[in-house]
């Protein structure tokens, strides 16, 4: 039988693949949510420039879960790698200088730019009515 040089990683006992798939799910799930209750207001509001509003919404929604699911899966393979090296004895636990670093000025333009979508929801008029007043008929 011919045996062939080679190396690989045994599987993850952490499942750390799973947990980032768990974690995206979640970060999706609740970025789904803040942004469908503003397209929802601006629907019912018969905002006139809703469409619009979604659109600046879904841009919203792709930078922010995208951001959150980097910074995620950023944080989990530093803490495999982190452990990796305390477990081969040659790395000093207080040595914390090349953690990942975390977005936090697009997490504040987004914040910014989510409470400023919420600020033209609410200050926009509605859409000129379409069609006969209805209720103005006299019988």
């Amino acid at each position: 039988m011919l045996q062939l040089l080679s190396y690989a990683e045994g599987s993850d006992p952490t499942d750390s693949s799973l947990t980032l798939v768990v974690i995206s799910l979640g970060i999706i799930g609740v970025v789904g949510l803040l942004v469908a209750v503003p397209a929802t207001l601006a629907r019912r509001r018969s905002h006139r420039n809703r469409e619009g509003i979604v659109a600046a919404l879904v841009l919203w929604a792709v930078l922010s879960a995208g951001s959150a699911i980097y910074a995620a899966n950023a944080q989990i393979s530093y803490s495999k790698e982190y452990n990796k090296r305390i477990m081969s004895g040659y790395f000093d636990p207080r040595d914390t200088s090349d953690a990942p670093k975390l977005p936090w000025v697009l997490w504040i333009v987004l914040g910014t730019s989510y409470g400023g979508l919420l600020i033209w929801i609410f200050s926009g008029s509605a859409a000129p009515a379409r069609g006969f007043d209805v209720t103005s008929v006299d019988r």
